[in-house]
């Protein structure tokens, strides 16, 4: 989603630039051309930083990703455990049943 935006930014800065590349060399004016030329050194720096940013920001995005998954699998770690405990605990309840009414038969 930013790289699109980012990119669509970026080409009608670029479109921008040539146009005014074009008629800057069109006319014949030093200082139109001097201004244009410092203008096309800003965008590309700008440019440039732009893609530093949006690079980061994926990269960000992309950990966030990552820690989210990695707290996620350690809940389902945890309730494994905790169904895996009460899975123990129902066994013992049934054997204790088990052999109370075993207990009980052999007393009758």
């Amino acid at each position: 989603e930013v790289y699109v935006a980012s990119t669509k930014f970026l080409e009608a800065q670029s479109q921008a630039s040539l146009c005014m590349y074009k008629w800057t060399c069109a006319e014949n004016n030093k200082g139109i051309q001097d201004v244009s030329e410092k203008l096309c050194s800003l965008t590309l720096a700008w440019t440039e930083v732009q893609k530093k940013l949006v690079c980061k920001i994926e990269n960000e995005n992309g950990l966030k990703e990552i820690m989210q998954e990695e707290r996620n699998v350690e809940e389902s770690r945890e309730r494994q455990k905790a169904a895996l405990f009460r899975k123990i605990t129902l066994k013992k309840q049934v054997c204790t049943k088990r052999m109370q009414k075993y207990l009980n038969k052999l007393k009758e």
